[in-house]
């Protein structure tokens, strides 16, 4: 079914048609018919089991994206680019878009595609507004600094050595106040008329 996709034959079939265009119809089994239509077809991640009104099913693949034509790709990879998601493989464009390789050949100017460390070949919508030229002076200068193996340290020391000052949090932060404790101890009041403290009699309870 993959294959009948990729020749723009998209419509959905039986399952006796599919048999037919696989050459086993005389030789599937009612009971091997059973398990095509019921199990295994059913729960084919990538096939679509489309049911009709009359209650009919019919199989229709399902790719990992659906893209009819080259606009629909376009359109799919901008919409990546818009969203930060990045690129789509190669394989699943192929997959899911008939006759991949004659429209990707017509789109090229488009596309950027970049080989990931796993080597399968990714696309990504080439940016029109990025398409400007660098002079060549500026070029040069970037290339001519080395920084792929130098450490933080390394180039800060480097751009200090250049007359160039690195970005400092300068910010100082202020330790919290810390607070003083609540004392237990019982407050002293001065006290008055300490010239009269033997003439003085306490009539509090309990004395007498």
């Amino acid at each position: 079914m993959r294959g009948r996709h990729q020749k723009d034959f998209s419509h959905p079939l039986t399952l006796d048609e599919l048999l037919e265009e696989s050459r086993l119809h005389d030789s599937a089994t009612s009971i091997q018919k059973h398990w095509l239509l019921n199990e295994a077809l059913r729960n084919n991640p990538k096939i679509d089991a489309i049911e009709d009104g009359s209650g009919i099913v019919k199989f229709l693949f399902r790719p990992t994206y659906k893209i009819k034509d080259k606009r629909d790709l376009l359109r799919l990879l901008d919409q990546q680019d818009q969203r930060g998601l990045g690129g789509i493989l190669v394989d699943d464009i192929i997959e899911g878009l008939p006759k991949a390789k004659k429209r990707l050949k017509a789109i090229k100017s488009k596309i950027i595609f970049v080989t990931g460390a796993d080597k399968k070949e990714v696309a990504f919508l080439k940016d029109q507004s990025c398409d400007f030229k660098v002079d060549e002076e500026f070029q040069k200068l970037w290339r001519s600094v080395p920084v792929e193996a130098m450490e933080e340290n390394k180039i800060e020391e480097y751009l200090n050595n250049n007359g160039l000052a690195s970005i400092q949090d300068t910010v100082a932060v202020k330790p919290a106040a810390r607070r003083k404790k609540a004392s237990n101890r019982k407050r002293k009041f001065k006290t008055h008329n300490d010239h009269l403290t033997d003439v003085l009699e306490d009539y509090s309870e309990g004395k007498k």
